[in-house]
C-alpha cells in the first residue's frame, strides 16, 4: 500500500518478535495510521523493499537479523534510504540511541510504550518526512546546480566568500547563520551545533533540532575528525559541530574535496567562535571595571564625608562601608572566575 495525502491515512511498517508488542503497536497507532505489523528483520526488508512505506518502527533487538543490521540495509538502497526508521527499544542508554542513529535511523522510544511519547514521536517524524518529501525536488535541482557550478575554482571562491563574510559577526547567531547559507551553495542539509559560555546553539536548515541529534553532534569526533555512516557525515573542529545529511557519496572526488572544504571551513569558524568569545571577555572586564571605579568612588566618598563628620563614623555608616567593598570583591572574583 502506498503512502497517500490528502485523506489517506499514512502507512506504517511495524516490526518486532513479540506478538504483545505488536498488539500494543496496533492498539496504540490502529485507529490513525495504516499498519503492516511484521516479526523479523528479514521480513522488514521485504516489505520495505515491495513498497516503501511512510515510516518503519523497528525493534533493535530480535532474533536473527537484528534490528541495526536491517536499518543498514535498508539505508544502502535507493528506493528505502529516505524512509525514516524510529528504533524501538528495552534499552535507552545513550550509546545505544547513538548506535541506533549510526545505523541510520531518526529517533529512539524505549519500551515500555508510552502512548503519548510514541504518537508524538511519530507524527514528528511524519511531518519531517512529508516536508522533506515536498522539498525532494528542489533540493535535488539546488544540489545538481551546486554540483556543475561548484568547479574546483569556484568552491575556493566560495570558501573566501564565507571568510570574509564570517569575520565582521559578532554573535553566534549570525555565524550559524552564515554557516548554513555557505551549505546552502553546496546543495547540503546541515545541523550544526555551536558551543557557548551560555550555552550551546543548535542549527538546521529544516529549523527545529531534535533531542538525538543533539546528542549525536554532542558526542561527535575528536577535533579535525569525520564520522561517515551512509549519506550522513559527522564532523568537529573546536567548538564547532556539524552533521551534514545529504554528503555526495555518490561522486568520490567530490565527496573528499567537499570534506576538505568542510574541514577549512569549521577551522574558520571555530576561529572566529574564540573571537567572539575573546571580544565578548573583554566587553565584560570593561563593565565589571567600570562598575569597580564606579564602587570605590562610592567608598572613598563615604570615608571622606564620614571622617570630616564631627561624630566620626557611625556603626551603619561602617556596615555600609563594608557592604560596598563586599560588592567591589565580588565583582573582582566574578570576572577573575570568567578567565
Amino acid at each position: 500500500m502506498a503512502a497517500g495525502q490528502g485523506d489517506h491515512k499514512f502507512w506504517i511498517l511495524g516490526v518486532d518478535d513479540e506478538p504483545q508488542n505488536l498488539e500494543i503497536l496496533e492498539e496504540i497507532l490502529g485507529d490513525q495510521f495504516e499498519l503492516t505489523l511484521v516479526s523479523s528483520g528479514r521480513a522488514c526488508l521485504d516489505e520495505a523493499n515491495a513498497a516503501p512505506p511512510d515510516l518503519i518502527l523497528l525493534d533493535v533487538n530480535m532474533q536473527g537479523m537484528d534490528g541495526l543490521e536491517a536499518c543498514r540495509r535498508l539505508k544502502a538502497e535507493p528506493n528505502t534510504s529516505d524512509i525514516p526508521v524510529i528504533f524501538v527499544s528495552a534499552y535507552s542508554k545513550l550509546e545505544e540511541r547513538l548506535a541506533g542513529y549510526r545505523a541510520g535511523g531518526d529517533d529512539y522510544v524505549t519500551k515500555p510504550f508510552d502512548d503519548e511519547e510514541l504518537l508524538i514521536k511519530v507524527k514528528l517524524a511524519l511531518a519531517a518526512k512529508r516536508q522533506l518529501d515536498s522539498l525532494q525536488q528542489s533540493s535535488t535541482d539546488a544540489l545538481d546546480v551546486a554540483q556543475t557550478a561548484l568547479s574546483v575554482s569556484g568552491e575556493a571562491e566560495a570558501l573566501l566568500h564565507f571568510l570574509g563574510a564570517a569575520y565582521p559577526l559578532n554573535s553566534r547567531a549570525d555565524l550559524g547563520k552564515s554557516m548554513l547559507d555557505m551549505f546552502e551553495c553546496y546543495g547540503l542539509r546541515v545541523v550544526l551545533r555551536i558551543e557557548g559560555e551560555d550555552g550551546d546553539l543548535y542549527l538546521s536548515h529544516e529549523g527545529d533540532v531534535g533531542p538525538l541529534e543533539q546528542e549525536v553532534l554532542e558526542m561527535g569526533p575528536d577535533d579535525g575528525r569525520f564520522i561517515d555512516f551512509g549519506r550522513r557525515t559527522l564532523a568537529k573542529y573546536g567548538g564547532v559541530s556539524v552533521l551534514i545529511r545529504n554528503m555526495p557519496v555518490e561522486d568520490v572526488n567530490r565527496h573528499a574535496r567537499w570534506k576538505k572544504n568542510l574541514e577549512i571551513m569549521l577551522q574558520i569558524s571555530n576561529a572566529r567562535v574564540v573571537g567572539i568569545d575573546n571580544e565578548q571577555r573583554l566587553q565584560r572586564q570593561g563593565e565589571t571595571l567600570l562598575r569597580m571605579q564606579d564602587l570605590t568612588r562610592n567608598i572613598l566618598s563615604d570615608m571622606r564625608n564620614a571622617n570630616d563628620s564631627s561624630e566620626g563614623v557611625s556603626r551603619s555608616g561602617v556596615e555600609r562601608i563594608i557592604d560596598q567593598m563586599d560588592l567591589l570583591l565580588d565583582a573582582v572574583e566574578s570576572e577573575v572566575g570568567r578567565q
